[in-house]
């Protein structure tokens, strides 16, 4: 098994949701943003919305952009200072409290 299928396996089988983005600079605004490259299945589950919905875009071009979570900073944050964040939020968005943890 190739080693990429076996963690991408792995991730798939998690009950957790699991997204993966690449921060980068918004060519439009300068401001850094997140290319979201992988979504696990239990996206659907949880968030209620289609990986497709997300995947393979822009951050700042999904609904997810304008909740009171500060997802981009927390990424900022944890890339900047290399370190996990951890935090407990509420999206109103969803009507459910997060246990988010940004690597």
């Amino acid at each position: 098994m190739i080693i990429d299928e076996f963690y991408r396996n792995i991730l798939e089988s998690l009950p957790q949701v699991v997204l993966v983005a690449t921060p980068l600079a918004n060519p439009e605004t300068g401001e850094t943003d997140l290319l979201i490259e992988f979504v696990n299945s239990a996206w659907e589950r949880v968030v209620g919305s289609r990986i497709q919905t997300v995947l393979g875009k822009l951050f700042s071009q999904t609904i997810y952009a304008r909740s009171e979570i500060p997802w981009v900073g927390m990424a900022e944050e944890a890339v900047r200072g290399r370190r996990e964040q951890h935090h407990t939020l509420y999206s109103s968005l969803l009507d459910k409290w997060l246990d988010i943890h940004v690597l």
